[in-house]
């Protein structure tokens, strides 16, 4: 009887780790600052220790000489959920940077363990 209780309790510990790890992470759970504007996210791993980080870049609702600053902002995987890691300011861009051409900010990828925006 004490077995049979033991080796349900494991059975049951089992199937728990195992459902909640292969549970995906939800890029949705991130909050957006009031007035911020996601403009593009992706995922690579940045500190290469085989786990990918979320790259998020904002728009911001701050006015700068050249439209609008955006933001850089850095998650790491913890559990089901993200935690912010890092905040940037000026990696990225503002809005009106591109003068005549518009805005400057086309996308960011992550190659080789660094993120790169990429500009027309």
């Amino acid at each position: 009887m004490i077995r049979q209780l033991l080796f349900s309790a494991f059975l049951m510990l089992f199937f728990t780790v195992a459902i909640s790890k292969a549970m995906p992470v939800k890029i949705a759970d991130i909050v957006i600052p009031t007035g911020f504007k996601k403009l593009m996210e992706t995922k690579g791993d940045l500190d290469k220790d085989g786990i990918p980080e979320l790259v998020v870049v904002f728009d911001t609702p701050k006015k700068v000489e050249l439209g609008t600053e955006r933001q850089l902002w850095i998650y790491k995987q913890n559990g089901s959920t993200w935690k912010l890691w890092h905040k940037s300011i000026g990696p990225v861009l503002s809005s009106e940077h591109g003068g005549m051409m518009g805005d400057p900010f086309e996308s960011v990828t992550i190659e080789r363990g660094k993120h790169e925006s990429f500009y027309f």
